[in-house]
């Protein structure tokens, strides 16, 4: 039985390069049958600047706290961020 992990990433979106990175540094630590999906707050962080603001910083936290529960209803074992 795999487990089963979310990556709560916190820009917009990883693109297929980082997401590409991401996906391999994981298949270098867990077991083959572990399964790792992505997903992206919306909206999310664009700019390093965002991160700057304490607004900013709490809709993230709101939206990542909502990930989280997203994978709780959804049978994730673990929620990692980026």
């Amino acid at each position: 039985m795999g487990i089963k992990i979310m990556l709560a990433n916190m820009s917009e979106d990883p693109g297929e390069v980082f997401a590409g990175m991401l996906q391999r540094c994981f298949d270098k630590v867990t077991r083959s049958d572990t399964e790792l999906e992505i997903r992206s707050n919306k909206p999310g962080l664009m700019y390093l600047n965002d991160a700057a603001y304490r607004y900013e910083i709490m809709l993230q936290g709101l939206r990542y706290t909502e990930l989280c529960l997203q994978a709780q209803q959804e049978g994730f074992d673990a929620v990692c961020t980026t």
